[in-house]
């Protein structure tokens, strides 16, 4: 079985951007944006979000928080990528799923799917 990367990125609520995690510290992070700044926040003015392990159709990582349009659903939905409980008729279990008004389902390589967004630079992709 392959190992999955563990890695975090943040949504930093004062500057109102996406950054790098470069270390999770007791009460802080370290942070780096995309325009090369760097420095610490407090851990309650971030958000946390981890990597899936996946990446879409093109490449691109899958991110908890991101919006993903799934391939083989006809809904044209985006749905919003989360980690937590999922169950099924048959089982429970803790896995990454999508969720939108319309489908739920688990995010896997099975289900092809494009990153259009995430959740807090685009809340108006999910209706």
């Amino acid at each position: 079985m392959a190992q999955r990367e563990i890695k975090f990125r943040a949504w930093s609520k004062v500057a109102n951007k996406i950054a790098t995690v470069n270390a999770i510290l007791t009460d802080s992070v370290l942070l780096e944006t995309a325009d090369g700044k760097s420095g610490s926040s407090d851990l309650s003015n971030v958000i946390l979000m981890q990597y899936t392990g996946l990446k879409d159709k093109n490449g691109a990582e899958i991110w908890e928080g991101d919006v993903v349009v799934i391939d083989n659903f006809n809904d044209g939905d985006a749905h919003e990528v989360k980690f937590g409980e999922y169950q099924t008729s048959e089982e429970h279990m803790l896995c990454w799923f999508y969720e939108s008004r319309s489908a739920l389902g688990l995010l896997s390589i099975a289900n092809p799917c494009e990153v259009i967004g995430n959740i807090y630079e685009n809340p108006e992709l999910i209706k």
